[in-house]
């Protein structure tokens, strides 16, 4: 079985571990940081689902996962994420 891999999106940095994550995240107040820290969490379980084996891996742009791009996503149900 051929291994896949989940590619970097070039346009933003890696942070060197959770904690610095976390910090960069802690910059953010009101709003913004409900935000960062929503988007953060969704996307910690995205990788472990990823990770786990239950999901397939996407490029950046979600050529795996969509065909043709989903100009809906999120205004309703979606089975990619499950939200």
């Amino acid at each position: 079985m051929e291994k896949e891999v989940l590619e970097p999106m070039g346009l933003f940095a890696t942070p060197a571990s959770v904690e610095a994550l976390e910090h960069y995240v802690s910059q953010f107040s009101g709003s913004e940081a409900v935000v960062a820290m929503t988007v953060m969490g969704m996307t910690w379980n995205l990788c472990a689902k990823i990770a786990n084996g239950n999901e397939r891996p996407v490029t950046p742009d979600g050529s795996k996962v969509f065909s043709g791009g989903c100009a809906e996503h999120h205004k309703q149900h979606c089975a990619v994420c499950d939200y």
